[in-house]
């Protein structure tokens, strides 16, 4: 493994073990289960999702080795999961997938089993994520160019964020702020589109709360839909994007152009355009920073951020990780601060996550591998 120079203070990485699943398949999506008791040893649990098939690990210091805890194999065997999200509700820890059949399995960590299902959208779900302070409520985001939140306690589709000014096209990726107030999007159609979850849709949750199963055999649930964001701009990229994530009141974006943006909604409008090209770049914006990327001209490549470190991460065609110490970025374009490789690590890396601490990181590559980078300065508590 190698890593290029850096500044001080930006950790450094090197290859802790990678695994390769069989049969051979794409992996598409991970994510690290915050979930366990901060009382207890941290355990560094993480999913992997592709295919029909689910696949939780474990990253243990003692022998410096990743250890296949437990798998899932969906009963619909042309499934293909692109997405997983943890949450810890009154089952327990929970383990979200979708993918290309359209449909939200629930599987509890206990017994590995699926408990329930959501469906509702049209067509495949291409991102999950979970409210930062309701454990209970999950955003999906689809091809079938829609945002939906559901409550998984009482298995209902809260509200859909899309229609008349909605997205046009798939819908790629999403992320919520800090306190669960907004949500942000992104997908195919260029844009970036962010959606307040206003009081009436914090009511229809609680309402949704409130549901017993003889009320749900009686009457469906209508969700509430949001025709309209809070603000919406196709301004940034010249194409599809694919990864969207907050930065504070910014947001980082990624689309199929070697770069990651940094900016906020806000600016001085384009008074150079006529008002037709305005009307489609959509409200004004305020470019802060660009992250210069190799390698990245395909879509569906997901990024990793850590606010507290904080740390930039992206993964590219040939296997190579992007890192960028965003305590050292300037205005303008920034070239990485480190380049994580190893020779074996060849394919195109559809996602990295990071765990809680940044202790650890993993990336999952198109030719089922699972690569898990270890800290080698960690910053003292």
């Amino acid at each position: 493994a190698a890593s290029e120079a850096k500044p001080e203070n930006t950790p450094s990485y090197t290859l802790a073990d990678y695994v390769k699943e069989a049969p051979v398949r794409e992996i598409y999506g991970t994510s690290f289960c915050h979930h366990i008791a901060a009382s207890q040893t941290p355990r560094y649990i993480f999913a992997v999702a592709g295919g029909p098939r689910a696949s939780v690990y474990e990253y243990s210091e003692e022998d410096d080795r990743i250890h296949l805890l437990q798998a899932y194999v969906d009963e619909q065997k042309d499934e293909c999961f692109y997405t997983c999200a943890w949450t810890c509700n009154k089952e327990g820890i929970v383990l979200a997938l979708a993918g290309c059949n359209a449909i939200i399995r629930l599987i509890g960590l206990t017994d590995f089993d699926n408990y329930t299902s959501l469906q509702g959208h049209g067509h495949a779900i291409n991102e999950l994520q979970f409210h930062p302070t309701k454990a209970h409520i999950l955003a999906s985001a689809s091809k079938d160019h829609t945002v939906r939140l559901w409550n998984i306690n009482t298995q209902v589709c809260v509200c859909v964020f899309g229609g008349e000014r909605g997205h046009r096209d798939e819908v790629l990726s999403l992320d919520f702020n800090t306190d669960g107030s907004q949500l942000v999007s992104c997908g195919m159609d260029h844009h970036v589109k962010l959606w307040n979850i206003s009081q009436q849709a914090n009511e229809r949750i609680a309402e949704s709360d409130q549901l017993t199963q003889e009320e749900l055999e009686k009457h469906a649930f209508l969700p509430l839909t949001i025709h309209f964001p809070d603000a919406s701009t196709s301004a940034v990229h010249r194409n599809y994007v694919d990864c969207v994530r907050w930065f504070g009141n910014c947001f980082l974006t990624k689309s199929t152009e070697n770069q990651v943006a940094c900016w906020k909604f806000g600016g001085d409008p384009r008074l150079d355009l006529d008002d037709k090209r305005r009307a489609y770049l959509g409200d004004p914006i305020t470019m802060l920073s660009k992250f210069n990327l190799r390698d990245c001209e395909v879509w569906y490549l997901r990024f990793c951020f850590h606010p507290d470190l904080p740390l930039l991460s992206v993964g590219n065609t040939t296997g190579m990780l992007h890192l960028f110490n965003l305590n050292d970025v300037k205005p303008g374009e920034n070239e990485p601060t480190s380049m994580l490789t190893h020779h074996k690590c060849t394919r195109t890396i559809r996602q990295v996550e990071m765990s809680l601490d940044g202790r650890y990181m993993v990336a999952v590559c198109d030719d089922a591998t699972i690569w898990c980078w270890k800290q080698t300065n960690p910053q003292s508590e």
